[in-house]
């Protein structure tokens, strides 16, 4: 996650793209990474995302085996796709 800071650096940086943009061929790397693409336009504020939680409707079933498997995330989520539940890791 970026800091404020960070985000007013990335929006007051012109992109390279740009017709107002310099010629950048010296100009040597920037200092954050293309990942930084999502900042909203002229906004030091963090977006809030908004999207359904996958995992909600397996929670009670997630709290109970991640007691069981002692915090092992890894083996929660092999359980889980042995009962059923169509998830990634990452959800």
């Amino acid at each position: 996650m970026l800091s404020p800071s960070q985000r007013t650096t990335i929006l007051g940086t012109e992109h390279p793209r740009s017709e107002q943009a310099p010629d950048r061929a010296g100009a040597g790397p920037l200092p954050f990474s293309r990942s930084a693409r999502f900042c909203v336009r002229n906004s030091p504020q963090v977006p809030e995302l908004r999207r359904p939680e996958k995992a909600q409707p397996y929670r009670q079933q997630i709290l109970e085996l991640f007691a069981s498997c002692k915090g092992n995330l890894v083996r929660v989520h092999e359980e889980l796709l042995a009962s059923g539940a169509q998830l990634s890791y990452q959800a």
